[in-house]
Formats: C-alpha cells, structure tokens, sequence
C-alpha cells in the first residue's frame, strides 16, 4: 500500500512541477500563465478543506473505533498470536 501511495504522491509532485513550464501555445504573458496555475491549486486544495469545514455534526466522530470483521465486535489476533493459538489447540 505505501509503495502505491508513494508512487501516486511522487507523480502527483512532477505533475505539480511540470505544470508551471509554460506551454509554447499559450497566448499571453507568464504572469497570467501562472496566475492562472495558482489560483487553479488554491481553489483545488481550498475545496476538500471548505467540506471538511462544513460537515455536519453527525459526520463527526468522537474516538476512532477498530474494524472488526468478527460480529461479536472483538479484533482478530495478530498473526503471531493466531499461530499460537493453533499451536497450543495442536492444529499445525
């Protein structure tokens, strides 16, 4: 999972980069050209944070609870702990 979340931040970064060499088909100056690019990133980052802002109360959480896929709401145990518990029933 890190090797593809890095690999999606590395590209996400050179995009980021290459977006300020300018276009030889634009037509007007390299300040609006970068204007533009700011005002483009600003208005991106700005959005996620102005939903986070104004999320409902009850998209709030108070505590961060475990996943469990087991119904009776205890966690799994760790790999180590599961060979254990094998070991000791004598399942191999």
């Amino acid at each position: 999972m890190w090797i593809v979340a890095g690999a999606g931040l590395v590209g996400s970064l050179i995009a980021f980069v290459l977006s300020f060499v300018r276009v030889a088909d634009f037509v007007g100056s390299p300040t609006t050209y970068v204007a533009i690019l700011i005002a483009g990133n600003v208005l991106f980052v700005a959005i996620p944070l102005l939903i986070y802002a104004a999320r409902k109360p009850h998209w709030k959480t108070t505590k961060a609870q475990p996943i469990s896929s087991r119904s009776d709401g205890k966690s799994r145990p760790t790999s180590g702990e599961a060979q254990k518990q094998r070991f000791r029933a004598g399942k191999p």
